[in-house]
């Protein structure tokens, strides 16, 4: 075996050297809870998680990358070059079947666009068929691997704003759009129900069309009928980000519209349900300095299980920065810090100088992928299994409540 060196050091180091560089340090079976590390090298991330605990990520060299479950090294799929990559994209369906991404090409006469392309099974890429947009992100997948939705721009008219549309898109009806309230500028679907029926994501508008800022508005279209995520009082919950398989459970965060900041449900991780509405998750079980935004990323299917992101401010050379850490929500034990998790179970992974992200968790509520970059900017990425009765042996237990 290879003897380990620095991370530090690791610019594209052989994959052999990078396990060793994982393995050296990390345990990785504490008390029940299981955790494997994934191989990152520069330029690569993980993004994405099905059931049976395959993951998938992007690499600037080698397109799509797939961790089959238990492995730690990725291979290669192809699919690039990759023109956009975000937290939960390359998009993957829950069963492992579909893998959607976007691609930069040329059309004629001469003009870069951006295309999703997909891939079934294990069958080859291929660009979305029955595009209806001019471009188009691909956000989401629905569980089963039938249907896709993201956001994209009608043709661009010179000298005219143009503003993110969201679809959806199947193979019997290829792409559609999905309407917007006219009082609003644009929109994104994250993520749909198997059934196509109920897909979900955001509205935003612009205040000063001059400037950046959007107002975000979580969003749910039902039957292709558009209507605004609000709580109980009135207010707009913030951007919708996933949904359990049949869409009937929702869960988002950060600011929603024009709450503002002295508002006690600003930027809150929220959960929704069609029944019983707007559920606002309590951060009090985490450390002191947690601070919002706090956003919902992924649910289990049954909604027992939520993960998600909230913020701290970092100490860095230049002053102090916003940081994203991951939280770990269950319905018994309400929002828990996953690094203090991990740290309880002697698992170094997270921490100060870090920033990390619980971007997706398995439909059983056990598996969970956590991804960010270390103190010297190198990628990391780790699947996190849970105990099935969710007890640890050290006090730290996010199956019962502790306050």
């Amino acid at each position: 075996m290879p003897s380990c060196t620095s991370r530090r050091n690791a610019q594209r180091l052989p994959r052999a050297l990078l396990s060793c560089l994982l393995l050296a340090g990390t345990p990785l079976l504490a008390q029940g809870l299981a955790f494997r590390e994934l191989v990152l090298q520069p330029g690569e991330h993980a993004a994405s998680l099905a059931a049976d605990g395959t993951v998938v990520g992007t690499s600037v060299d080698d397109g799509v990358l797939r961790w089959p479950p238990e492995a730690s090294s990725p291979e290669p799929l192809g699919g690039g070059p990759i023109s956009y990559t975000s937290d939960v994209t390359p998009a993957l369906s829950k069963n492992g079947r579909t893998i959607a991404v976007v691609r930069r090409t040329m059309q004629t006469p001469p003009a870069p666009i951006l295309a999703p392309w997909f891939r079934q099974d294990e069958g080859s890429w291929a660009p979305l068929p029955g595009l209806s947009l001019h471009d188009a992100f691909p956000y989401g997948v629905s569980a089963d691997g039938t249907r896709i939705v993201g956001a994209g721009r009608m043709q661009p008219v010179p000298g005219q704003p143009a503003p993110n549309r969201p679809w959806i898109w199947d193979a019997a009806a290829g792409q559609r759009t999905l309407p917007v309230p006219a009082e609003l500028e644009g929109g994104e679907a994250w993520a749909v129900g198997d059934d196509g029926r109920v897909a979900i994501g955001h509205f935003y508008y612009r205040p000063d069309p001059a400037f950046p800022n959007r107002y975000y508005y979580g969003a749910r279209w039902s039957d292709g009928v558009a209507s605004m995520l609000r709580d109980a009082e009135g207010r707009p919950l913030g951007r919708a980000m996933a949904c359990n398989a049949d869409c009937s459970m929702i869960v988002g965060g950060g600011p929603g519209g024009d709450v503002t900041p002295d508002d006690p449900a600003w930027a809150l991780a929220w959960f929704w349900t069609e029944a019983g509405g707007a559920t606002y998750l309590d951060p009090s079980g985490l450390p002191a300095g947690a601070q919002p935004p706090y956003t919902a990323w992924d649910l289990s299917d049954d909604g027992t299980t939520i993960v998600g992101t909230y913020t701290i401010l970092a100490e860095e050379p230049f002053g102090a920065l916003p940081a994203r850490r991951p939280f770990l929500w269950t319905a018994a034990s309400g929002m828990r810090d996953l690094g203090t998790l991990l740290a309880s179970q002697g698992i170094a992974f997270g921490g100060e100088g870090w920033e990390l992200v619980a971007s997706a968790v398995s439909p059983d509520g056990r598996q969970v992928l956590l991804n960010g970059r270390d103190t010297d900017s190198m990628p990391r990425a780790a699947v996190v299994t849970l105990p099935g009765d969710r007890l640890f042996g050290d006090g730290f237990d996010p199956g019962l409540p502790d306050r």
